[in-house]
């Protein structure tokens, strides 16, 4: 489309500056994201070739990481808000006005972006749990591995949700790679999931290169983290094969045999002055008996923050103006 040849052209700008005085573009363009809500001219729509190439190049790919992550798109500042959800409160405790982005990145196993094959958006009106659209994610993850060797949904703490799990024990669904929030208990014998991770033995050691992490706002009230020079972390590996009990509240839907996984534990024991240790808990479907294995799923986890990047452009450099059917667009785009 010519408006996505404008707008990458000059991804700072909105859509009219960077159309240049081409009036026919400005018009088309405004005519495209101004359609009725029932329109055929949906973010899927706008997604779906781009989608159709994302897929062609996965299945030229030996693993492909296909990295879940939610984002807010706030737009408080604008002067016509109709439509919009409260995101969140800020300090001062009043709601920021937006909608809710839920996507994937698609990434080779090189970290090489592939493309966003989808997103969704929530805001009022929208039903459904929070689990809701980490499983949609999943199941049309599966729905793009066809072709290709190895396909694995990466998830943050978010993504630590039992329902995904159980749904991978009983279905057909691509790989699983979620960093653990929750203490989960394990099998019948009651011991607790973060425990026995560290009472483990230390079976190996690995260096985490730390670039990776962006620096944040502390004006915003987020703590700091590792910017562009913070060199390396030296963390104890640990790693064993878990089962996670059914939660009481969910046995009714799922019964009681235990999710079957892997937990790959890396934890920074001796961090420089005054630093917050690197500490990773990860849970995944994929092989993690051996060394080289552990090492893997953790290089893996690592190109997660792609999608961090990804978001970045989305938000700063696109400047997402037009909500939906605008982010639908930049997202090629970023």
């Amino acid at each position: 489309m010519r408006c996505v040849e404008f707008q990458a052209k000059a991804s700072g700008k909105t859509f009219f500056s960077a159309a240049a005085g081409d009036w026919a573009a400005v018009t088309g363009y405004y005519r495209l994201i101004e359609k009725p809500d029932e329109s055929k001219v949906a973010p899927e729509a706008i997604l779906a070739t781009h989608r159709a190439r994302t897929e062609q190049r996965m299945r030229k790919q030996a693993t492909v990481l296909c990295i879940q992550d939610g984002t807010d798109l706030n737009f408080a500042p604008h002067p016509l808000r109709e439509g919009l959800d409260e995101i969140g409160k800020n300090r001062n405790s009043k709601g920021a006005l937006g909608l809710h982005l839920h996507s994937t990145l698609a990434v080779a196993g090189d970290g090489i972006p592939l493309g966003v094959p989808r997103i969704e958006f929530s805001g009022p009106g929208d039903e459904g749990p929070k689990p809701g659209r980490w499983l949609r994610g999943w199941r049309d993850v599966g729905e793009l591995k066809a072709g290709c060797a190895r396909v694995v949904s990466v998830m943050d703490l978010e993504g630590d949700i039992f329902e995904l799990f159980a749904a991978r024990r009983d279905e057909d669904g691509p790989d699983l790679l979620v960093r653990a929030q929750n203490d989960r208990s394990l099998g019948p014998g009651g011991s607790k999931l973060f425990e026995d991770l560290h009472g483990s033995p230390e079976r190996a050691r690995m260096d985490i290169p730390l670039e990776f992490l962006s620096a944040r706002n502390s004006a915003r009230g987020q703590s700091a983290s590792p910017g562009p020079d913070a060199g390396v972390a030296s963390a104890a590996l640990h790693w064993m094969e878990v089962d996670l009990a059914v939660p009481e509240n969910l046995r009714g839907e799922f019964g009681t045999r235990p999710c079957r996984m892997r937990a790959v534990h890396a934890l920074e024991d001796r961090p420089p002055d005054g630093a917050e240790p690197l500490e990773w808990m990860l849970l995944t479907t994929l092989p993690a008996g051996t060394e080289a294995e552990a090492r893997d799923i953790l290089r893996m986890y690592r190109l997660r923050w792609r999608i961090e990047d990804w978001r970045r452009i989305l938000k700063s450099g696109c400047k997402a103006e037009r909500i939906k059917r605008a982010a639908a667009i930049n997202a090629v785009i970023a």
